[in-house]
C-alpha cells in the first residue's frame, strides 16, 4: 500500500507540473496578445484608480460603463487565484470580446478565445468577490480532496510583487534571500510571476524564504507552520516539490 501511495503521489505531481507548464504557455499567450501579464489583485470598484490603470494597460480604450460595470460592481477584490482564472479564461470561461471599448461583453462571436481551458469540475466559487452577473472562480489542484486553489502572484512586469495579493491563502510569494534583519529580497521570477499550489496536504503555508541549498529550505525549524510548504509545487523550483520527502 505505501508503494501504491507513492506511485499515486508521483502521478499527481507529474499532472500538476504538466498543468503548470500549460498555464505558463497560456500566460505567455496573454502577454503576446496584450503586451502585459495579468494582475494578481484587482478591486472590483470601477472608480478605483489602480483598477482603471491596470485594465487600461490591457485594453487602452476600455470604457467604464455598460458591460464593464457588469463585472466591476464594488463587491470585493479579486485575488491572484481568481485573477488567474478570470484573465486566462475570460468572462464566463468564454474569453474576451475583441471590442476594444467593451472587452467584457458576454456575447458576440468576435472574441479572443480562452488562453487556458479550466476543468469545470475543479473550479470553485470565490466567496470573497462577486458581481451581480459574474461568478468569479478559483482552480483547485488535481490532488484528491483539495479545497485550496492554484495561486498566481504577478511581478507586474518587473515592478515588484505585492505580498498580499493572495493573503487569504498565503502571506507572501517566495524569495531567494533574507537579510540578518529579516528583510526578504530577490524574489523568484522577478520579471514575470509565480505559480504555487499545495501538494497532498492541502496547505499553502506562509511563503517567504526558499533556499533549496539550505539544510532547512523553508525555515521550518524556526517556524513549524512552514513545514506545510515542503510539498508545495511551483513554477520555479527545480524539483516537483519544494522540499522532496
Amino acid at each position: 500500500l505505501p508503494a501504491l501511495a507513492n506511485v499515486n503521489t508521483t502521478a499527481r505531481l507529474t499532472e500538476v507540473r504538466t498543468e503548470m507548464t500549460q498555464m505558463e504557455a497560456a500566460l505567455a499567450g496573454f502577454k503576446a496578445e496584450y503586451n502585459t501579464y495579468p494582475p494578481s489583485s484587482l478591486s472590483l470598484d470601477p472608480a478605483n484608480p489602480r483598477t482603471k490603470s491596470i485594465l487600461r494597460s490591457i485594453w487602452p480604450k476600455i470604457k467604464f460603463d455598460n458591460s464593464t460595470l457588469e463585472v466591476l460592481d464594488y463587491s470585493g477584490t479579486l485575488d491572484g487565484a481568481s485573477c488567474l482564472v478570470f484573465f486566462l479564461a475570460g468572462r464566463d470561461q468564454n474569453g474576451f470580446s475583441k471590442n476594444p471599448k467593451y472587452p467584457f461583453l458576454a456575447t458576440g462571436k468576435n472574441r479572443v478565445p480562452p488562453f487556458f481551458v479550466f476543468d469545470n469540475a475543479r473550479l470553485e466559487d470565490n466567496e470573497l468577490a462577486s458581481s451581480s452577473t459574474v461568478t468569479f472562480k478559483e482552480f483547485l489542484s488535481p490532488f484528491p480532496g483539495q479545497n485550496k486553489p492554484y495561486l498566481y502572484f504577478s511581478a507586474y512586469n518587473g515592478k515588484g510583487y505585492k505580498r498580499d495579493d493572495n493573503s487569504d491563502h498565503m502571506n507572501r510569494p517566495y524569495y531567494q534571500e533574507k537579510s540578518s534583519s529579516g528583510v526578504l529580497s530577490k524574489p523568484y521570477n522577478p520579471s514575470s510571476y509565480q505559480l504555487i499550489t499545495p501538494g497532498a496536504d492541502n496547505k499553502h503555508g506562509k511563503g517567504g524564504l526558499y533556499d533549496p541549498q539550505a539544510s532547512d529550505p523553508v525555515e521550518a525549524n524556526s517556524d513549524s507552520a512552514r513545514a506545510a510548504e515542503w510539498d508545495n509545487i511551483t513554477n520555479f523550483a527545480s524539483q516537483p516539490e519544494l522540499v522532496p520527502q
